[in-house]
C-alpha cells in the first residue's frame, strides 16, 4: 500500500471509511436543510446510517459487524441472496441435484400428483414390466380424447380398434 494511506490508517482505520462517509453526508445534508430547506430525508437516512455504525461497533456478537460498520451489513445481505444469485448466475441449466432446471421445467403441477398406468411406473427393484395394454383394452381404459389432455388418449382414441397394440411413443422423443 501506499505510504501516507499507512500513516492515515494508524490515525484512522480504513475499514471505517463508509461510516465516516456517513458522517460527512449528514453533515452535508443538515446544512442544504438548514441553508436551503430541503433533504429533510437525506438527514434521516444519514442519521439512521451513523446510529446503524454507534451500534455496530458497540455490539459483540458479529465481529464483521464490528470491524466494518455500516457496510457489514452488506455481507448479510449478499448471504441472505446467494442461493437466488447462485441459480441464475452460476448454476448451470443442466446442473443440479437432485433435478436440473430442464428437468424442473418440464413438470407442471398437475403432473406432480398424477399416476401412471401400471406399464410406466418404475418397479423399486430391477424385473419384467408389465407389457403395455391392447389397443381394445387403450381405448376402454382412458377418457375419451375431448375429455383429456393426454396425448396418448388422443392416439388411442383415433386408432381403430382391429389394430393389435397402441403405439405408445414418449412424446419428448
Amino acid at each position: 500500500m501506499q505510504d501516507w494511506l499507512l500513516r492515515l490508517n494508524r490515525y484512522f482505520p480504513i475499514r471505517y471509511s463508509v461510516w465516516l462517509v456517513c458522517a460527512v453526508g449528514l453533515l452535508l445534508s443538515a446544512f442544504t436543510l438548514v441553508a436551503f430547506h430541503v433533504g429533510l430525508a437525506f438527514v434521516l437516512l444519514f442519521t439512521l446510517l451513523l446510529a446503524v455504525g454507534a451500534r455496530d461497533v458497540m455490539q459483540t456478537r458479529h465481529s464483521v459487524l464490528r470491524n466494518y460498520p455500516v457496510i457489514g451489513h452488506l455481507r448479510f445481505l449478499l448471504e441472505f441472496i446467494r442461493p437466488e444469485m447462485r441459480q441464475y448466475f452460476i448454476e448451470g441449466d443442466n446442473e443440479a441435484a437432485p433435478f436440473s432446471r430442464q428437468q424442473r421445467s418440464t413438470r407442471t403441477d398437475s403432473d406432480v400428483g398424477r399416476r401412471l398406468p401400471p406399464w410406466d411406473r418404475k418397479p423399486p427393484l430391477p424385473g419384467p414390466t408389465p407389457p403395455p395394454p391392447s389397443s381394445a383394452s387403450c381405448s376402454l381404459s382412458y377418457l375419451p380424447f375431448f375429455l383429456s389432455s393426454s396425448g396418448l388418449s388422443v392416439r388411442c382414441a383415433r386408432r381403430p380398434l382391429e389394430q393389435p397394440r397402441c403405439q405408445f411413443r414418449d412424446p419428448t422423443d
